[in-house]
Order: structure tokens, then sequence, then C-alpha cells
């Protein structure tokens, strides 16, 4: 074996070089293009220096770019934490390692972490080209690993390629074995932040302007997972609540000044369907927000409920799961004051025109009926050609009324917005609610697996004597209108 004062050969020097290369060239398709390109021109010029003999750069020239890739990343993301940032910076300092390459200890170093950025690949995709790409590439890298080992040339490069392949080959049982025996937990073993941009991602928020996003992003990122203790409940009723929005400016939603944050006593949950028990793991276990299943009965100890009837994690508690037990057919607060509270009958002067017009005459038509009212705006969005898309033209005007009477073309925060707005022109109480709806079942795992990609927006209307009714407006587009 070779000891770490030897000079590897300059042949095998380069050859981890080129399966760096080859490892950095899936990144392209996520991480900057500079990032990618300032790596490997480093690792070109360490490359060149070493094939011609030449110094490699001082250690001072390498600490400034060192400084310089650190600095550029921080500009770039506005943060050296999360996934495209962290990696980013990984693969800035790995292709500046390649300037210090020089004796065994350097070599090693570099290409045990040439492993782990492998394995960062997965952060983005697992299909089976790349993972058939990668299983190449560890063939190649860990052939350069025997040859570092190999000062004496005992094997030529294909004798080292074929041995690394049956090694390789010899640990697919082992790690299939894994696969089906190892654990699969319901949480996750670590969050993922990702990159901000300007156009809009699914997900939670505490506003709401759906007239001025252009596109909706879906992000297939895991937003939380979910064990229950016995039958799933119908997909139709997993509603994950989150923020609740009531005030209107007149272009997007906001989550107003709190109210008083509700104790369990006070609270008037009328039973009338069946009980599931759950655990909870959210992906950001640092997250305030937790969003249960619409209804829970019970708050679990770290939990508080806002007047909104939001859930949100107390200071100091930070459990990895939370245990609940929800009732998906209930009646809230029938009998609550805050029910008929002006805010939930907010308008600014002057919006929606069109949209208050529609909304009195309704009300007119159905009389003291709110019942009517709903039915009315639900058949409304049903005949008429209302189209759901992730693709929704941008609307100059007035938001609401450009989306009710113009392009007709949105997704779930333009309806749940619009309607909530056509339920207060109407004198009925009404707010929209954000959160979740959905999930897809991990058999293996034995869990229920809600991504940010099935963030939802839908509306509560408050009625007497029945209180808040969930009302989904989205679910009233025609199915053959949904693109």
């Amino acid at each position: 074996m070779a000891t770490r004062t030897e000079q590897p050969r300059r042949q095998v020097l380069l050859g981890l070089l080129a399966c760096q290369a080859l490892i950095l060239l899936p990144h392209a398709l996520h991480l900057p293009f500079w990032a990618l390109a300032v790596a490997l021109l480093a690792m070109a010029w360490a490359g060149l220096a070493i094939w011609r003999g030449h110094r490699l750069p001082h250690g001072v020239i390498r600490l400034l770019l060192v400084v310089a890739g650190t600095v550029a990343t921080l500009l770039w993301f506005h943060t050296l934490n999360g996934r495209e940032a962290g990696v980013t910076l990984l693969v800035l300092m790995l292709g500046l390692k390649a300037l210090e390459l020089r004796g065994l200890r350097d070599a090693l170093f570099l290409l045990f972490i040439d492993y782990f950025l492998i394995a960062t690949q997965f952060l983005w995709d697992q299909s089976l080209p790349l993972i058939l790409y990668l299983l190449a590439s560890v063939i190649l890298l860990t052939a350069v690993l025997m040859a570092l080992n190999d000062p004496r040339r005992m094997l030529g490069p294909r004798a080292l390629v074929a041995r690394s392949a049956r090694m390789t080959a010899a640990a697919l049982p082992i790690m299939l074995l894994l696969f089906l025996l190892f654990p699969r937990l319901p949480g996750p073993l670590w969050g993922l932040p990702t990159e901000q941009t300007h156009a809009a991602r699914s997900g939670l928020s505490e506003s709401m302007h759906p007239g001025d996003i252009s596109r909706l992003v879906r992000s297939d990122a895991p937003a939380f997972r979910v064990r229950f203790d016995g039958p799933l409940p119908a997909p139709s009723e997993r509603y994950w609540r989150g923020p609740v929005l009531d005030r209107f400016d007149g272009r997007g939603w906001q989550r107003g000044k709190p109210v008083p944050s509700v104790q369990r006593g006070q609270l008037q949950l009328l039973e009338s369907g069946p009980q599931h028990a759950y655990t909870l793991w959210p992906n950001d276990p640092e997250s305030h927000w937790i969003t249960p299943l619409e209804f829970p009965r019970a708050l679990p100890p770290g939990l508080r409920a806002t007047g909104h009837l939001e859930f949100l994690r107390k200071e100091g508690s930070h459990p990895g799961a939370w245990s609940f037990t929800s009732v998906t057919r209930y009646r809230l607060d029938p009998e609550t004051p805050i029910g008929g509270h002006p805010r939930y009958l907010q308008l600014p002067p002057g919006a929606a025109p069109q949209a208050r017009k529609l909304a009195r005459r309704w009300r007119s038509e159905a009389g003291d009926n709110d019942m009517a009212v709903i039915r009315k705006a639900l058949d409304f969005f049903n005949r008429e050609a209302f189209h759901y898309t992730l693709s929704p033209p941008r609307i100059a005007g007035d938001p609401v009324d450009g989306f009710l009477f113009q392009t007709r073309r949105g997704f779930c925060e333009h309806y749940a917005g619009s309607f909530v707005v056509l339920m207060r022109a109407a004198g009925i109480p009404a707010r929209v609610v954000t959160g979740y709806q959905g999930g897809e079942y991990n058999a293996l795992g034995g869990y229920l697996l809600i991504r940010q990609s099935d963030a939802h927006a839908w509306a509560e209307a408050w009625l007497p004597g029945q209180g808040w009714l969930r009302v989904d407006p989205t679910a009233a587009v025609a199915p053959e209108r949904i693109d």
C-alpha cells in the first residue's frame, strides 16, 4: 500500500480529475452555470500544471479564490444553507481543492469528497439513467482509489476498472438487502430549504397575491409525513389546515391582526363522523406552522390554536412528531360570535365592482338563504367556462374581476380568493384557508406523504347555526376544464 509521503503518478492524478469532472457534469442541470464553470476551470488549471510539471498556484491565490467563491455563493443565494447553496459551495471548494493536488493525502481527500458529491446528485433526481451514470462513476472512482494504493503498477488501467466493477457488483446484493430491511422513517433525516425565486412556489405563506402571479412552480419537496393508526380518510377528506387569511387589500390576501387564542374548552366542535388517530412528522421540525387533518379533537402538548383556528408550535417546544385525533365531518363553532365579526366582511372600497354587483344579485334572488348564495357561486364556477391551470395569464386590472369575468383561468388561490370576495359582498362572513389537500400513500413505509405540490387554498363561510363551513370552489370546476 502507498504511504502518505509517496508521490502519486501523474497519470493517476489526471485520472482523478477526469473522474471528478464526470461527477460534476449532472449538476449542470441544477446549479448556477458560473459555479460549475469555475470548478471545471480550476480543475483544468490543476491538470495542465500536473501534466507539464509546473508549480500549482501559491497559497495566497488559492485563499483569495476560496473567499471569492464563498462571497459569490452568498450573494447569489443570500445564504450558505440549503440544498442549492450548500452543494454549490461544495462544488466550488472541490474544484479549488484541485489547485493544491500534490501528494497522496491531497488525492485521497479529493477522492473521498467525490464519493460524497455523487450522493448529492440524488437530492434532485433518482431516475434510472442517473443511477446508471453514477454507478459507472463509482466504478471509475474506485479504480482510481486502487491505483493510488498501487504505486508499483501491479495492475494496468483495464485491470483496475475490471476489479473495481467486480467489487461494485459484489456490493450490490448487500445494497439490495439493506434496501429491503433498513427501516423507513416516516420523517425525513433532515430538511432541505430550497432557493427563492420571483415565481410563486407552491407551499404555505402568510399572504396570497394570485392576481400578480404569472406562473405557479410545482415543487415535489416533502412537506410532512403522516402515519395513521387505522384506515386512511378518503382522499376527498384529506384537508390539512394551515394559515388563515382574512384581510383583503384589493389585490391579495394576508393574515390580519391575530385574534385571541382559542382554548380547547372554548372551541365548539360538533362531531358527526369517524375519528382518525395519526402521527405527523413535519419535514422542517423548526417550522412554527403545524398542519393537522381538519379537524383535530384536541391539541397535543406544545401546540396552541389561534383565534383563526390555526395551529402553531409554542416557543421552546421542539418535538419531532405530533400526535392527533381528527374528525373529518364536523360543525365548527356554530354559535361563536366571532363568525360575524366585521373583519370577515371587510372589502376595500372600490375593489371588485363587477363581483360585488353579481353577489348583490344573488343575494336578492336568494333572500335570507345563505346556503342558496353559496350554491349559486359554486354553480357559477361550474357552469361558466372556468379552467383550472397552473399557468394562468397575468391580470392587468382588478385581479378578482379580471379572473371572474375575463381570463377565467387560474389555480386554487384564484378560486378561493374570488369566492370569499363574492361571499363578503353578499353579506356572508368568509375567509381563505391555506394548507394541503390529498397526499400519496407509501405502501413500503406505511405512511402518507404530503408534498409542497399538494399545497391548496379553500374557503370557509360562516352560517348561523352551522358555524364555519368549508367550501372548496376549485372542486366545482368541471373535470374536462382541468388543464
